[in-house]
């Protein structure tokens, strides 16, 4: 990002999440701070659903872009390289995170009004 001309002071990082759901939430008082109109997340091609999921879910204001890395070629390709465990593994994390939101959906009895969730009006 430096090198296409962002400076240093515009980027900010987030170190603390262990999973993409606990780095949505724990960037949302960052980008609450901001309020910030739009949001890009750059992750990788069979990373992206899921990520952009989580972002959007922690901060509805925010309209969010996906810029994923580029895909191989062909998916057999990529399911039989070195990436293939990992967009396994992202199947499967991508129906369990889907399990979850669903069920905090049904006990939530208050929706977040602020510009990000957990953060007020």
């Amino acid at each position: 990002m430096i090198a296409a001309g962002v400076s240093r002071g515009a980027i900010t990082t987030e170190c603390r999440s262990g999973s993409t759901r606990e780095n949505a939430q724990l960037s949302a008082p960052i980008l609450a701070r901001s309020e910030m109109a739009s949001a890009t997340l750059v992750t990788s091609w069979y990373h992206s659903r899921r990520a952009l999921a989580s972002f959007e879910r922690a901060c509805p204001r925010i309209d969010w872009k996906s810029n994923p890395t580029e895909p191989p070629p062909t998916f057999p390709g990529a399911a039989f390289s070195h990436h293939g465990p990992a967009i396994a593994q992202e199947y499967a994390k991508t129906v369990v995170y889907a399990l979850g939101d669903l069920a905090r959906d049904i006990e939530a009895t208050d929706k977040p009004t602020g510009w990000c969730a957990g953060e007020p009006a």
